[in-house]
C-alpha cells in the first residue's frame, strides 16, 4: 500500500506541474541536453528497431530524440496522463514530426514487452523507481538482442547545499534520499552485459531560496517519497535561514547525476 501510495502522489505532482514544468526545469534541461549526447554517440550503433523513451514528462527531450531518431518507431511514454498530452502536443507541432510515433501512458516498473525494443532512453527517472533492480530485468527483458538502455540517474551528492543548510538550521531536510553511484553501477552491471558509465555534476543558480524551492513544485520534483513534510514553522525557519546566510547572493544547488549506456548481448 505505501508504494501504491508513494506512485499516487508522484503522478499527482507531476501532472500539477505539467503546463509550468518547462519554465522551471533549467536543470532538467542541462541534464537532458548531456545525455542526449551520448544517445547522439549511440545512433549509429544501435540495433534496427523501436525506440521507447520512459519518463518522458513534457517531452523537451523526446522532441530531440525525434530529430535523432526519426525514422524509426518511436514511444514516448510516462506515468503521468498530463505529461504525456504535453508530449504529443510537443511533438505534433515538430517542422519534421517522425513518420511513426506514439505517446502513451506507461508505469515502467510495469513493463512487460519481450524482445520490443532496439533501445529504452531515459532521463532522470530511475531514481522514482521503488524496485530498481526489477525494472531492470524488465527493461532488459524488453529490449531485442544487440538491444540498449540509456539512461541517466541522480545520484548521491545532489542538493548538497540543501542539506548543509537543513544541519545548519536543524530542519530536517525533505530531499529523497539518492541512490549511491556504485550501487547504481553494480547493480546494472549484474543484470546487463556491458555497460559504459560517466558521472557528470552540474550547478544551477536560483535567484534566491523561495525561487528554488517554487521550482521544485512547478516541475512537480517536489514529490517527498517517503511523506516527509515540514511544518510551515520549519519551512519559514529554513528559508530564513538559509537567505540570511546567502547575504544576498544568488543560490547555487549542485546536481550530481550518472549516464549510463547498458547492452543486452547480441
Amino acid at each position: 500500500m505505501v508504494v501504491k501510495s508513494t506512485k499516487k502522489r508522484i503522478e499527482a505532482n507531476f501532472s500539477r506541474a505539467s503546463t509550468t514544468y518547462d519554465s522551471f526545469a533549467r536543470m532538467q534541461n542541462q541534464a537532458a541536453d548531456l545525455l542526449l549526447t551520448h544517445v547522439g554517440l549511440a545512433c549509429a550503433s544501435l540495433q534496427k528497431g523501436t525506440i521507447l523513451e520512459i519518463g518522458c514528462g513534457t517531452g523537451q527531450m523526446s522532441a530531440e530524440i525525434s530529430r535523432l531518431l526519426g525514422s524509426r518507431k518511436l514511444i514516448f511514454s510516462d506515468i503521468s496522463v498530463r505529461m504525456v498530452e504535453q508530449c504529443q502536443q510537443k511533438i505534433e507541432k515538430l517542422r519534421t514530426p517522425p513518420n511513426d510515433f506514439q505517446c502513451t501512458i506507461l508505469d515502467a516498473e510495469q513493463l512487460s514487452d519481450k524482445n520490443a525494443y532496439a533501445a529504452v532512453i531515459s532521463g532522470l527517472t530511475v531514481q522514482w523507481f521503488s524496485d530498481f533492480q526489477q525494472t531492470l530485468h524488465r527493461v532488459y527483458d524488453s529490449l531485442i538482442p544487440g538491444g540498449e538502455f540509456i539512461f541517466s540517474c541522480l545520484v548521491q551528492g545532489s542538493f548538497a547545499q540543501w542539506y548543509s543548510a537543513s544541519n545548519r538550521l536543524n530542519v530536517p531536510c525533505t530531499a529523497n534520499l539518492l541512490p549511491n553511484s556504485a550501487k547504481i553501477n553494480q547493480e546494472v552491471a549484474t543484470v546487463f552485459d556491458s555497460l559504459e558509465s560517466v558521472s557528470k555534476s552540474i550547478e544551477i543558480e536560483y535567484p534566491s531560496t523561495d525561487y528554488f524551492f517554487r521550482s521544485l513544485k512547478l516541475t512537480g520534483t517536489n514529490a517527498q517519497k517517503d511523506g516527509l513534510v515540514l511544518t510551515a514553522g520549519q519551512m519559514r525557519r529554513l528559508i530564513r535561514g538559509w537567505e540570511l546566510s546567502l547575504k544576498g547572493e544568488t543560490l547555487k544547488m549542485t546536481y550530481v547525476f550518472d549516464i549510463l549506456r547498458a547492452k543486452k548481448k547480441r
